[in-house]
């Protein structure tokens, strides 16, 4: 239970954070974004570090019998880690 809790807080953080960069620098993130999607060797990068923490994450927290949102944390893991696997074998 104490990682379940542990990594609703980074989601919630990370989802705070990332909300009000996107309120306070639209245009900014937007043209970094478009500016990243050009570029092949990041987005493997990307796929890399996303597998990564993908990894961390299911070998950390893999509980699907539980609480509705302990089940979507492991829910999360499970995507980051076919989003890096995705993103480094189709980089397109």
């Amino acid at each position: 239970m104490e990682t379940s809790i542990f990594l609703a807080q980074v989601i919630g953080i990370f989802s705070a954070t990332f909300a009000l960069a996107l309120i306070f620098n639209s245009r900014y993130i937007s043209k970094t974004f478009e500016e990243l999607i050009d570029q092949k060797g990041v987005i493997f990068l990307i796929g890399m570090i996303a597998l990564a923490i993908g990894i961390f994450w299911i070998n950390s927290h893999n509980i699907w019998n539980a609480s509705w949102w302990i089940i979507i944390i492991s829910i999360i893991g499970w995507l980051s880690f076919i989003k890096g696997i995705i993103l480094m074998v189709y980089p397109q």
